[in-house]
């Protein structure tokens, strides 16, 4: 009897060494794979802030000479959405994250542009100081092109 309770002593403990040690190497792992996610990333971030900065300097200069109002037809987009703000108040405006959209084939004429467009439009207008970057495939066209051919 006093085998039976050793045997099943042992075989508990090394299940539950198993079990901490392999959920102590999932978090080093995702520690780890985020450092160097991030560590490989930081030029890429540092660029293309740089490049939308340079960018809206370029716009806010065009916008002052022409004061053309595209608000006509959009929604208002509430500062209430479900999860961004603690006890129904209002969401953080100041929020200054890269957005990321994906969409192959943004400048193929489908429809789906006009959809893509509309939810980079109601992101600018919830987080004005986001940066939104669409991810895309069509490599022939720039991105004058394609922002003509949306409007």
């Amino acid at each position: 009897m006093a085998g039976t309770r050793a045997c099943s002593w042992t075989l508990t403990n090394s299940i539950l060494i198993i079990c901490l040690s392999t959920f102590v190497s999932k978090l080093l792992l995702q520690a780890v794979v985020g450092w160097y996610l991030r560590r490989r990333t930081t030029s890429r971030k540092i660029t293309i802030l740089a490049r939308v900065k340079l960018e809206e300097a370029q716009y806010q200069l065009s916008a002052s000479q022409s004061h053309k109002s595209d608000d006509g037809e959009w929604e208002k987009v509430e500062k209430h959405t479900a999860g961004s703000a603690k006890n129904g108040g209002e969401a953080d405006d100041e929020w200054e994250g890269i957005i990321g959209f994906f969409h192959p084939f943004c400048n193929a004429g489908g429809g789906g542009e006009r959809v893509l467009w509309a939810a980079i439009k109601a992101t600018q207008k919830r987080w004005p100081k986001a940066v939104c970057c669409v991810y895309t495939g069509d490599r022939e066209a720039g991105k004058d092109e394609i922002l003509e051919r949306v409007q």
